[in-house]
């Protein structure tokens, strides 16, 4: 075996166990395949790099996919996964590459226009729209990653659902889960505007 395929081998150890067993085989292949068509030192290096891209984009690629399985599942009712998706809008719409714990709020609100007055929710939204580097665009449909807080505000949200009986976060849940992250602009938007979560 070679240092090339060993080195390989090693890589492969970065993705989740599940996925190696399905696929660390054909991988491995596929790679010495390519590795006995390169007939050139730069060849080996276009190799070698094409493939290193590859392996820094589809292992964190593999582990947001277990992420995202789990946040996704049926313990989020109706109300909290329409929640998810208008704050995966309000993260699009400014351009945003992820969805933080201010699009969570403001998706929140969207969902769920009760748990605030009318003025106060205009007060939040600008707040928010003003921490924003663009302004807002017709969002495309696209998939966004949620940030580390964001979901912590989910276990949080699934906590506390939990510990009340339910089986489902709500949006209320989703609120209580936001004011857990503290130092972020969207519990200090909570804090001032709401006295009391149902």
């Amino acid at each position: 075996m070679s240092w090339s395929e060993k080195i390989y081998r090693l890589l492969l150890q970065a993705y989740p166990r599940d996925y190696r067993s399905r696929y660390a085989e054909p991988m491995q292949q596929l790679f010495r395949d390519r590795l006995r068509q390169v007939r050139s030192f730069t060849g080996f290096v276009a190799l070698w790099r094409r493939m290193l891209a590859d392996w820094a984009v589809s292992v964190p690629a593999q582990y947001w996919e277990r992420v995202t399985a789990h946040i996704h599942s049926n313990l989020l009712g109706d109300p909290a996964r329409r929640c998810l998706f208008f704050a995966r809008c309000e993260a699009s719409s400014f351009s945003r590459r992820e969805i933080t714990v201010e699009h969570l709020l403001l998706g929140v609100l969207r969902e769920d226009p009760s748990l605030v007055s009318g003025v106060a929710r205009e007060a939040m939204l600008r707040a928010i729209e003003a921490g924003e580097l663009a302004g807002r665009r017709v969002p495309p449909m696209e998939d966004l990653r949620l940030t580390g807080e964001a979901i912590r505000v989910i276990g949080a949200a699934r906590e506390i659902a939990h510990a009340a009986g339910r089986r489902e976060v709500s949006p209320a849940d989703l609120a209580k889960g936001i004011l857990r992250e503290e130092n972020t602009l969207a519990a200090r938007l909570l804090r001032e505007h709401i006295l009391d979560l149902p």
